[in-house]
């Protein structure tokens, strides 16, 4: 499952495009992206033959993004103003002012911020992101909550029983004989 993300894109006050991303829609993923993009080019009024990448003001921006990310069928859709999902990216930019602010509203938040400061907030995501708390099982196997661990030891050693024992192939025997031999393993006793 991914995790969806919006970009809005704005002209001061003026929406000009919601970008809808199903994947990767946290800080160190799309944010993290975004920031990058944003930092690569400069933000100009008019061209003048420059050799680096501009953008022509905010509609340039949006186009130059769409085409950075769109690559292919899904993935990266033009959504309506207003729709929200897991992260929410606000990129404003006015040719009255020459700063341009990029914001985050969603699982973890920032209030609008130069380019560059965004980009670091992003990555201090990664660390953050790289230390959220895990569960490990007690044969190694990692899980994102106890829930899900607990849920994994309680059904392991039928499992483990049920691979490693050959006798027990599902080909070569039938479902009775399995469960048979499972209440006889764990010392279940079966209802009549």
């Amino acid at each position: 499952m991914g995790t969806r993300s919006t970009i809005a894109i704005y002209e001061g006050a003026q929406h000009l495009v919601t970008i809808y991303q199903q994947y990767d829609g946290y800080p160190s993923g799309a944010g993290l992206q975004l920031a990058k993009f944003i930092q690569s080019g400069k933000f100009v009024n008019g061209l003048s033959g420059d050799k680096q990448i501009v953008f022509n003001g905010m509609g340039c921006f949006a186009a130059a993004l769409i085409k950075e990310l769109k690559e292919g069928p899904g993935g990266t859709y033009i959504v309506p103003k207003g729709q929200e999902e897991e992260y929410n990216y606000k990129v404003v930019g006015d040719f009255d002012k020459p700063a341009v602010t990029v914001a985050c509203k969603g699982h973890e938040s920032t209030d609008p911020l130069p380019p560059a400061r965004f980009l670091k907030w992003c990555e201090r995501q990664i660390v953050r992101e790289s230390t959220r708390p895990i569960w490990i099982a007690d044969d190694g196997t990692v899980f994102d909550s106890m829930k899900a661990c607990a849920d994994y030891e309680s059904i392991s050693p039928a499992v483990k029983w049920l691979v490693a024992d050959e006798s027990l192939y599902w080909c070569d025997i039938c479902a009775e004989e399995v469960v048979t031999s499972l209440l006889k393993k764990f010392d279940i006793i079966e209802r009549k």
